[in-house]
């Protein structure tokens, strides 16, 4: 009988301890839920309740039903439109969204509305007061309601979307949020670092969203766009990070027709296909730093040297888009790589707070603020690197024509690439293996047009234009806006052909340009090349060249080129080399010239180019005209402009050569090259001008030996004339 007294008081003691740890769990899960609606809605932007909660105190779970969290904001203009800053939020004593009165001001309203049925906890625990942590949350069948409105009654939209199942997620943590109290003088930077912790410290293991139906409405209740977004999962967010993003796809569809006037013409609105839908099967991204791409705007954030890796790799598609009886495209996928980040040296948003007493002054800056908001804007730009954008290959058909019982226009594309944008500059943007087919009236391919070795502008010389042309004091000069442009370009493109039903056709093996500026308005740097760059004979419109090609009996011109001009700045030199202008079976020039004495200023301000004269000298030079079969077509197509036959012309043109040249050299220099020019004229197979001077020859001494005894220049410059020599 004691034995059993004794059982039954440890039975009664244990059931008093297991009832007194149940009721402390339950306590602290119904205070932390407590805690954190009391959180939300004393933070100045959310109103939150629930109809009821209970406690599981089985299994730790924590259920709430009619789970409601509104968030509502409004800028109203009164005067200026800056008076909107810092916004203020909308009181709520109700948890359904507000619509805002018609007034005469502008304004602009944004309402967004979470609903859900019932929501639960498992594990829900208040961790001394600054945040809370849960082993297991879900939100079953939820709603969102986000509603636009502003002054201009076209531009409001509502748009609503249904989970079409639970929302999980597991092992989280999260910061209570506070009070939001803006600060006037910093309204966006003090709202960044309201956030600051909310997005630092929450933490979760992973989350998974349901599909997600949404539908968009105009004002007036017409659906204009539906989207369904495939299960989104979302894992190792922690510290501002998230180790991956997944979503299975995504799908939505456009009613144009919503958007339209209500005044088109019927032929104008065939024009535009009714509706436009689109699939993306699948959008993966890895490794991103939320935290590092905030720090391209928010001061306020933990400093790190040099650039930090935002987003490690990112895919998307295939994706494959309809336009109703209109278009269709679809490209196999977008890969992303290695986009990084860096702190800016001043931040935008900061500049624009100081900028603010002075526009809601007078909605005018002065110079130093546009210039230090002109300096953070390009800190910005400046502050991102992409490693490598890759999309492709891509398809798009036009399927207008087939209402004429034509083949739809076609483009295709295999590959479009961007990599090593900084910065600096970029490395490459290039389409490779891009065609198109408009059968019958015409196609075209390109092997590859690329963009490469981009060099961006200096910042202070665009900050320095924008102000001078904004200031108005006075024109910007040549080498001020030369300095705005980019110093370092190569563009170029590989296997060009284009043909149409008109016999118009165009092909190239390669096509280049590169052009250094330094910063000058005439290039330091400068080359083009032309590898068979072929036009059809009905490409060339003009009489002149439909006569030349009569004449030889060509249905086709062939050019090959390539020019390089350089600017030498130790040397103060500048030359043409080579200089190749090639027409096969017509003519070839070829040769180079060089100057001396060209200095800086020359060429950073073509106003100054006539000071060169003092400094300028004449390099040895030469060129070189080689008959490859036209070369007498061409003689007599001159002679023709002119009115004289071929006999006439080889009887004149020597004789004017020697007239012209009697008046600046010796009668025996003059009547050398006249004879050589007439050989020439008869017989024209190769015509050769050399500069060979032994040493640099300025152009002032030329200028002096013109006027004094011109006749001894040939001697100086060692001018020699050669025919029919190669």
């Amino acid at each position: 009988m004691r034995f059993a007294n004794l059982s039954i008081l440890y039975l009664i003691a244990s059931s008093s301890v297991t009832w007194s740890h149940a009721s402390y769990a339950q306590t602290i899960a119904q205070d932390t839920f407590k805690h954190i609606l009391d959180d939300y809605n004393q933070s100045g932007f959310l109103s939150a309740q629930v109809d009821s909660n209970s406690y599981d105190e089985t299994n730790d779970i924590l259920t709430a039903t009619n789970f409601t969290i509104n968030f509502a904001f409004k800028w109203d203009e009164s005067n200026n439109w800056l008076a909107m800053f810092p916004p203020t939020p909308i009181p709520l004593s109700t948890n359904e969204p507000q619509e805002p009165q018609k007034e005469d001001g502008a304004f602009l309203a944004l309402n967004v509305t979470y609903k859900a049925p019932k929501i639960s906890y498992k594990g829900l625990k208040d961790t001394s007061g600054s945040g809370y942590t849960f082993e297991h949350f879900q939100s079953d069948n939820a709603e969102i309601t986000i509603n636009l409105q502003s002054h201009e009654a076209q531009s409001n939209q509502t748009t609503h979307i249904t989970m079409q199942g639970s929302q999980i997620l597991s092992d989280g943590s999260f910061p209570f949020m506070g009070k939001f109290v803006a600060d006037p003088a910093k309204p966006f930077t003090s709202f960044l670092a309201y956030l600051r912790p909310v997005l630092m410290k929450s933490k979760i293991g992973e989350s998974i969203t349901p599909v997600q139906k949404g539908i968009h409405k105009l004002s007036n209740g017409e659906v204009f766009q539906r989207e369904t977004h495939g299960p989104i999962t979302i894992r190792d967010i922690a510290d501002g990070k998230i180790g991956s993003i997944t979503q299975a796809y995504q799908t939505g569809e456009t009613n144009n027709r919503a958007h339209f006037p209500d005044d088109l013409k019927p032929e104008e609105l065939e024009a535009f296909p009714t509706k436009i839908s689109y699939h993306i099967d699948e959008i993966n991204y890895q490794n991103l730093d939320i935290g590092a791409i905030w720090s391209l705007f928010d001061p306020g954030m933990p400093k790190f040297d040099g650039y930090k890796e935002a987003l490690n790799a990112g895919s998307v598609g295939p994706i494959n888009t309809q336009g109703e009886n209109g278009f269709e495209l679809s490209i196999a996928a977008i890969d992303q790589k290695n986009i990084k980040v860096k702190q800016p040296e001043t931040y935008l948003l900061r500049e624009l707070e100081a900028a603010l007493p002075q526009l809601k002054a007078s909605n005018e800056l002065d110079r130093e603020t546009n210039r230090n908001l002109t300096k953070a804007y390009f800190a910005l730009l400046s502050s991102i690197s992409l490693e490598r954008i890759e999309a492709g290959p891509i398809k798009a058909l036009d399927l207008t024509q087939t209402k004429n019982n034509q083949e739809p226009r076609e483009i295709n594309l295999e590959k479009l690439l961007l990599t090593n944008l900084n910065a600096d500059g970029m490395e490459e943007f290039s389409l490779n293996a891009l065609s198109f087919k408009a059968k019958p009236n015409a196609q075209a391919s390109l092997g590859k047009f690329a963009i490469t070795n981009l060099k961006f502008p200096n910042h202070e010389d665009l900050t320095a234009l924008f102000l001078k042309e904004e200031a108005g004091t006075a024109p910007p000069t040549p080498e001020e806006i030369a300095k705005a442009f980019p110093p370092q370009l190569e563009i170029g493109l590989e296997d060009l052909a284009f043909e149409d039903n008109k016999g118009s056709k165009i092909t190239a093996k390669d096509i280049e340009l590169a052009v250094k500026t330094a910063g000058l308005t005439i290039p330091a740097h400068l080359r083009i090349e032309a590898d068979q760059l072929t036009l059809s004979r009905a490409m060339l419109t003009h009489p002149l060249a439909q006569s030349l090609m009569n004449q030889l009996n060509m249905n086709e011109l062939t050019l090959n080129q390539s020019i390089e001009m350089n600017w030498d700045a130790q040397k103060e030199t500048y030359s043409l080399d080579p200089l190749i202008i090639d027409l096969p079976q017509i003519a070839k020039l070829s040769g180079a010239i060089g100057f001396g004495g060209i200095k800086r200023a020359y060429l950073a301000n073509p106003d100054r180019a006539a000071q060169a004269m003092a400094t300028a000298s004449i390099l040895p030079s030469d060129l070189n005209l080689e008959n490859q079969g036209g070369l007498s077509a061409l003689i007599n197509l001159a002679g023709l402009m002119s009115g004289l036959s071929s006999d006439q012309m080889q009887a004149i043109v020597p004789a004017q050569v020697q007239t012209m040249l009697a008046a600046y050299t010796t009668a025996t220099f003059a009547k050398h090259v006249s004879a050589q020019i007439s050989t020439f004229m008869q017989n024209p197979q190769s015509l050769q001008i050399a500069l060979a001077p032994t040493s640099p020859i300025p152009m002032a001494q030329i200028l002096g030996v013109l006027a004094t005894g011109p006749q001894i220049l040939p001697e100086i410059l060692k001018i020699d004339v050669k025919v029919n020599d190669l």
